[in-house]
């Protein structure tokens, strides 16, 4: 399947088969971005935590940095198609929405696996959701309105 089908495939999705409103097409689309960001998120976690050794937060920031910056790229290209903020200028406010966003997925990571036993990958996917609604609330009211 070529780029061009994967993407026709994703569009009727995101607009409901083109019964969607703008902004829920917005946020479907942006939930597909991020989805495939947090499974590269969690890949990552794993590799480093399993395969280098790392302690999970290390691991948990490290993974998070990447997959996060691979989210704008294509959160960008894709969600936000339409935003006429300026790359950088979008990049720095969207990295500054990142820092907030790890600093609830680190303590939210250590409270459920230090303080309440959880396994890391089990702690990561709990966090996510709410790490996930803040970036695209904050990115599509802020950062990338328009």
């Amino acid at each position: 399947m070529s780029t061009k089908n994967i993407r026709s495939v994703l569009d009727i999705v995101a607009t409901l088969g083109g019964h969607a409103s703008p902004r829920v097409t917005q946020f479907l689309r942006y939930t597909i971005t991020g989805c495939t960001s947090f499974i590269l998120d969690l890949i990552l976690l794993w590799g480093f935590t399993e395969l280098l050794h790392i302690h999970y937060l290390a691991s948990a920031a490290i993974a998070f940095c990447i997959a996060i910056s691979v989210n704008y790229v294509t959160g960008r290209a894709y969600a936000f198609e339409k935003s006429t903020r300026g790359l950088v200028d979008g990049y720095v406010r969207f990295v500054g929405i990142a820092l907030i966003g790890i600093v609830l997925l680190l303590a939210g990571m250590y409270l459920l696996v230090d303080l309440w036993g959880f396994s890391y990958l089990i702690a990561r996917l709990c966090v996510g959701g709410i790490v996930g609604i803040w970036n695209y609330s904050i990115n599509a009211f802020w950062n990338f309105a328009h």
